[in-house]
Parts: structure tokens; C-alpha cells; sequence
């Protein structure tokens, strides 16, 4: 909501089992985004990241990519946290890092376009 809210304060995100509602598709198309989210996560459901997904990619987003994690890539912080924990897994895959340093900023709307 952040980025939906500030589409030129970010020039990238990396949503990590976040979820997301797919009415805010049409403000984030243009922001580069890198989604991580385990299937068996029962904290926060795929299904939202999937649905914002592709609400983006019908929006014309053309900057996302996603790894949706078939299995829990690592062990949770609790136990009842099971397929949460894709943060180990996000943070120590290099291509994240490279693609994430490579995305450079929108420049500010001008405020008498708004």
C-alpha cells in the first residue's frame, strides 16, 4: 500500500510472503517487483500474492517476476509458522541482489499533472 500510495519513492520492491490486493495493480505497474511466497504458508496465503500477480501482468506490468516456492524453502522462526520463512531464500539468492540494484527510480510527477 506504501508503494501504491508513493509509486516514484521506490524503484524496486521485494515483497516477501506478502500478500497484496490486486486493487492496487494499476498503481504499481510500472515498479519493478520481485515476489517471493512459499505455496504452504499459513500465515499469509499465496493466493493474495497470486492474485496481485496477475492483476499486474493484466495491468501490462512488464518488471515482475516471481518465485512461488513449491516447498517451504527453509524452516520457520516457530513451528507454527510452517512454509513462512522465504526470506532466507529470497536474501541469499545473488540474481535478487543484481536485478535489485539495477532498477533506478521513476522521476517525481509533476504536481500540476496530478
Amino acid at each position: 500500500m506504501l508503494a501504491a500510495r508513493n509509486p516514484t519513492l521506490f524503484a524496486a520492491l521485494v515483497p516477501i510472503c506478502g500478500g497484496g490486493q490486486g486493487v492496487y495493480a494499476r498503481l504499481l505497474k510500472d515498479l519493478a517487483i520481485w515476489f517471493f511466497h512459499s505455496v504452504d504458508d499459513n500465515v499469509v496465503s499465496v493466493q493474495d500474492t497470486d492474485k496481485l500477480y496477475a492483476a499486474l501482468l493484466k495491468e501490462g506490468a512488464t518488471n515482475i517476476l516471481y518465485d512461488r516456492l513449491e516447498d517451504s524453502p527453509a524452516q520457520a522462526a516457530q513451528d507454527w509458522m510452517i512454509g513462512h520463512n522465504c526470506w532466507d531464500y529470497a536474501y541469499t539468492k545473488r540474481e535478487m541482489w543484481e536485478w535489485l540494484f539495477r532498477q533506478k527510480r521513476a522521476p517525481p510527477r509533476d504536481e500540476k499533472e496530478s
